[in-house]
């Protein structure tokens, strides 16, 4: 899944031929740049719907530490494919707020989204 280096499809892409997991990066190289985020879209316990990207649930993520699911409804995390050393780019999203290139840890496990190749 983290192999974005020669603009393929990764091993452990989890998406279907014709498919796969957005490629990403800081500023406009990033999927979900220009996204308005956690406003009145934001249905709480659910997601948020963008116009331009569709719907995102807000499925939380699984804790390294402890394999909890957390954050379930309230704040929706996608990996992107680009790795940054040991993170990963992603979307992160809760009410009234939107981050749409930071890093995470790879061992939290968050969504995948698949984007048509």
């Amino acid at each position: 899944m983290w192999n974005d280096t020669d603009n393929t499809k990764g091993t452990y892409d989890p998406c279907p031929k014709g498919w796969r997991v957005p490629r990403s990066g800081t500023g406009s190289n990033s999927p979900w740049n220009g996204l308005g985020g956690g406003g009145p879209a934001f249905d709480k316990g659910k997601g948020e719907e963008w116009p331009v990207a569709g719907y995102y649930p807000a499925a939380g993520y699984r804790d390294p530490a402890t394999g909890n699911l957390t954050m379930v409804g309230l704040e929706g995390y996608n990996w992107s494919a680009t790795a940054f050393y040991s993170t990963v780019y992603r979307l992160f999203f809760k009410p009234y707020y939107i981050q749409v290139d930071a890093t995470d840890n790879r061992a939290k496990g968050s969504s995948v989204r698949c984007i048509k190749e």
